[in-house]
This record gives structure tokens, C-alpha cells and sequence, in this order.
């Protein structure tokens, strides 16, 4: 008897949790999800404006890319994308007045790829990225204060795809982005989180 009330009880708890998740499934920083850089920190609001609360799982889209089409005269003319392509990346966790807090995982055909913690939207704590065969890329600690450096690597090939440092939980100084052959695509700067203009 006492195992089936635990059953029971287990159930009727997972049930109640998956009722909670509000599904999304547009990309961060669409229009249907809006990410705006406030003092460093990403906030994350409907198209109304109104700071995202509570759990969500979030289907990461992207746009279709780009296929040059030729007129008769030979002139290249850029297909314009289709948005909102499927990939099989998923996010989960918790956002507090638009700020992402505690912690969030990202799964690619529902297996673990990404951990990374927050505590109203710095970044803080263990930080753990694999391959999508489970491979461990990259593992690091932040700590109490989120300082250290950051990685983030094309998961299917294992490329590197971004790196820098984190102070106090947002990103500082030179930040090097790289397209999916490894080679250097862009480096931006910034300070205390905010991108500085050249």
C-alpha cells in the first residue's frame, strides 16, 4: 500500500511540475522572445515588453542559410532566409523578472549538452559543456563571484565556437567568436557586459 501511495504521489508530483512549463518554441532573441542588455545582464521579455517569470523550455530555431541565386546578367542576388528552422537544441530553466536564475541545461535530442548556473541573469558556478555523443569539451567553476573563462564549442564537431572571461558574472574584455572550421571569425570587446563600440 505504501508503494503505490508513493506512485501515486510521484506521478501526480511529475504531472504537476510538466502543467507548470510554459513550452516556447521560438529562439531567444526573436521577435516572439525579446533578450535586451541591461547593465550587463540579459533580460529576457515578450514582445509587449512584460520581463519573463517562471519555468520554460525553449526550442532553439535558426535561420535558414543563405543560397545565392544568379540574375541573367550573372549579378548574385541573396535568397532571403525562412526563419525559424527546427534544430533539435533545447533549453530549460528558470527566469526571475527576465532574468535567467539558477540552473539551465541545454539538451540536443534530449541529451545532456550544456549546464550553466545563474543568480538573476550573471553567470556563477560549475559550467559544463559536452559533445553530443557525451563527451566532456569543456568544465570550469565560476565560483561565488562568476570570474573565469568561457568557452562554448559547436557541439556536433567539437569546434570551439566562442571564448572569453566573465568578472562578476558578466563578460569582460576581449571575446573571440569562430565559425564551424575553427578559424576566427570576430572579436568584440567588453565591459562589465556591455559590447564597446570602436
Amino acid at each position: 500500500m505504501r508503494y503505490l501511495l508513493l506512485v501515486y504521489f510521484s506521478t501526480m508530483t511529475l504531472l504537476s511540475a510538466q502543467k507548470k512549463m510554459e513550452p516556447i518554441t521560438t529562439p531567444i532573441g526573436s521577435l516572439d522572445i525579446i533578450a535586451k542588455n541591461v547593465d550587463g545582464k540579459l533580460k529576457y521579455c515578450s514582445p509587449k515588453g512584460k520581463a519573463l517569470g517562471g519555468k520554460y523550455s525553449i526550442s532553439i530555431r535558426k535561420e535558414k542559410e543563405r543560397k545565392q541565386d544568379y540574375d541573367g546578367e550573372g549579378n548574385d542576388i541573396p535568397n532571403t532566409p525562412f526563419k525559424g528552422l527546427k534544430t533539435d537544441f533545447n533549453q530549460l530553466g528558470s527566469f526571475v523578472k527576465g532574468y535567467k536564475n539558477g540552473l539551465w541545461k541545454t539538451t540536443f535530442k534530449n541529451k545532456l549538452i550544456k549546464t550553466e548556473n545563474f543568480k538573476n541573469g550573471l553567470l556563477f558556478g560549475v559550467y559544463k559543456v559536452y559533445d553530443t555523443n557525451g563527451n566532456m569539451l569543456y568544465n570550469t567553476n565560476f565560483g561565488l563571484n562568476g570570474d573565469g573563462r568561457f568557452k562554448d564549442f559547436y557541439y556536433k564537431s567539437g569546434i570551439l565556437r566562442e571564448e572569453g572571461s566573465y568578472k562578476n558574472g558578466k563578460k569582460e574584455g576581449e571575446w573571440c567568436y569562430y565559425d564551424e572550421t575553427g578559424q576566427s571569425k570576430t572579436v568584440k570587446h567588453y565591459k562589465e557586459g556591455v559590447l564597446q563600440e570602436k
